[in-house]
């Protein structure tokens, strides 16, 4: 049997998530290498790596969301482009980054549907995707007194929160992004590294040529976001990338 390789990772999610705060939870690192800046027209995203045994990880962090902002979702989609042409082998897992402090809702399905087009798979969730909750610590307080554990916790859920969760195949875990425990943060990233390694899509890679033109499409749609909404928007998208020339990689 092969031994493990490296591993790339891709960090996605709503602001207010933990999205930084996981990316230092898996890496280790606090330094952070960001590419372009913090605005709507330059792509940027954060890069950082470990060496687990005689294993690489990598993991790229791009912007958080905001529903209501066009802007981020558009410098989001950007950056995973980017990143796309910075990782040109390709991801192992794409890491949805919830909280369990947050709020479970539909305004994560903006990310997911997004997703689909830019990478040009439509179940990159159930052939690719790991959710991350983090809260952990609050999670623990909140059911010390309890024998429910989290793996039970998950498979009470309802609703879009059960949606996502069946998508990924309960790959799922648990993070406390809080924590100063070296041994906690050990055990959460070898558990992380766990459900990769049991994960069997390979990679999954976006072409250049692909990209570039994505990044066109988005571009020239970007132009009239004050005439419309984003949900216009997306809808643009999904129809020019699911009648045009990526139609033949979504399956």
């Amino acid at each position: 049997m092969a031994a493990p390789g490296d591993i790339n990772l891709l960090l996605i999610g709503k602001s207010g998530n933990g999205l930084s705060s996981t990316w230092k939870t898996i890496t280790g690192q606090d330094d952070i290498e960001i590419r372009g800046g913090w605005t709507a027209v330059t792509p940027n995203y954060q890069v950082g790596q470990i060496q687990v045994g005689e294993r690489i990880i990598k993991v790229v962090d791009t912007p958080g969301i905001l529903q209501d902002s066009p802007a981020r979702i558009k410098l989001m989609l950007s950056s995973v482009a980017q990143a796309c042409k910075r990782f040109p082998e390709g991801f192992n897992a794409i890491i949805l980054v919830l909280s369990y402090s947050g709020r479970f809702n539909e305004g994560h399905s903006i990310i997911i549907d997004s997703l689909k087009n830019t990478l040009g798979k439509k179940d990159w969730l159930k052939t690719h995707g790991i959710v991350v909750v983090t809260s952990g610590d609050n999670f623990q307080r909140d059911f010390s007194d309890s024998k429910l554990t989290f793996k039970d916790w998950c498979k009470e859920q309802k609703g879009f929160m059960n949606q996502i969760l069946q998508d990924c195949n309960f790959r799922c875990i648990l993070i406390d992004n809080v924590t100063n425990d070296q041994d906690l943060m050990k055990r959460q990233r070898q558990d992380l590294i766990s459900i990769v390694d049991k994960m069997q899509g390979g990679r999954i890679v976006i072409s250049e040529g692909e990209n570039s033109s994505i990044e066109r499409i988005m571009s020239i749609l970007w132009e009239f976001r004050k005439w419309v909404g984003v949900g216009v928007l997306f809808v643009c998208v999904m129809v020019i990338i699911n009648t045009g020339p990526f139609s033949r990689h979504l399956h």
